[in-house]
């Protein structure tokens, strides 16, 4: 069994903290996450490296998790978690900001509708309930456009986002 090469490593503290909070969420050790922040890296540029057959310690995934991730590829977002309840989604490639276009496309009909109404009955006590309309509207086709966009997004732990 091959061991593994040991070199030092300097990183920038805020780097490190980072990689120490991205390590503490997947159980893994700063080295594992390391690691594995390398190999994917990696594997996005197209580079294949080969895994040394010698025992394999930390959490196991099974192969579930491996499917999920081969099918995670293809996905038009890419989700970074910052922590609970905390996340950026961001397009990836001309079908991320495709999708989101037409989200916001879709959005073009109420601001529209609503601004020409707004404007016939300004002042009028119709206004504010058209007002209430409207926020609860945006409310509704904001959370929408979240869960829709989480659901076709590859989730990330990533330090993209740190702060």
């Amino acid at each position: 069994m091959p061991a593994k090469k040991a070199f030092p490593l300097r990183l920038d503290p805020a780097l490190h903290d980072a990689v120490q909070r991205l390590a503490d969420a997947e159980l893994r050790s700063v080295n594992a996450e390391i690691e594995m922040l390398l190999r994917e890296a990696m594997a996005r540029r197209g580079v294949k490296v080969a895994v040394s057959k010698q025992a394999k310690r930390g959490r196991r995934r099974d192969r579930t998790t491996r499917g999920a991730m081969m099918r995670d590829e293809g996905k038009p977002f890419v989700l970074y978690r910052r922590g609970p309840g905390n996340f950026n989604i961001v397009p990836r490639g001309r079908k991320g900001w495709a999708l989101m276009g037409l989200w916001l496309a879709l959005l073009i009909p109420l601001v529209v509708a609503f601004g020409i109404y707004a404007e016939a009955h300004e002042g009028q006590p119709e206004f504010f309930a058209a007002l209430a309309l409207f926020i609860g509207a945006m409310l509704i086709w904001t959370i929408a456009m979240i869960r829709w966009m989480t659901a076709r997004a590859r989730w990330s732990m990533s330090a993209r986002c740190s702060p």
